[in-house]
């Protein structure tokens, strides 16, 4: 399966599985799938900042495991386009209770990217 294939299936599952995010991933033309896949991730940091933990565990639990299942080339893509950016929108004071919610895989993504983030370590 291609790599582009492969992104739109995870961007469709993504859709399936959280309704609530349909319609903001709907709203970015369907060909900028880098776009999209950071509109969730953006999504996952206003749960964090909403205090809404359950939905914003949910989502990250989800992206976890798309990334155990995912192809070398689709976790590259998970990598750069959600786990770089997550925590992005989230407030300084809320972003050590935030680093405790997301799952081992995605942290060390996150953390090669921003070894020197304080709320890391």
């Amino acid at each position: 399966m291609s790599l582009k294939a492969e992104v739109q299936q995870l961007l469709m599952a993504i859709k399936q599985e959280f309704p609530d995010v349909k319609a903001a991933l709907n709203q970015i033309d369907q060909t900028l799938t880098t776009t999209r896949l950071e509109k969730f991730a953006a999504l996952t940091d206003d749960a964090i900042q909403q205090n809404d933990i359950k939905r914003a565990q949910n989502y990250l639990n989800f992206i976890e495991n798309a990334f155990i299942h995912a192809s070398p080339q689709l976790r590259q893509f998970i990598d750069t386009y959600y786990a770089e950016v997550i925590l992005f929108y989230v407030d300084d004071s809320k972003q050590q209770q935030a680093w405790q919610l997301i799952p081992p895989k995605i942290q060390q993504l996150h953390k090669s990217c921003w070894p020197n983030k304080t709320y890391i370590n």
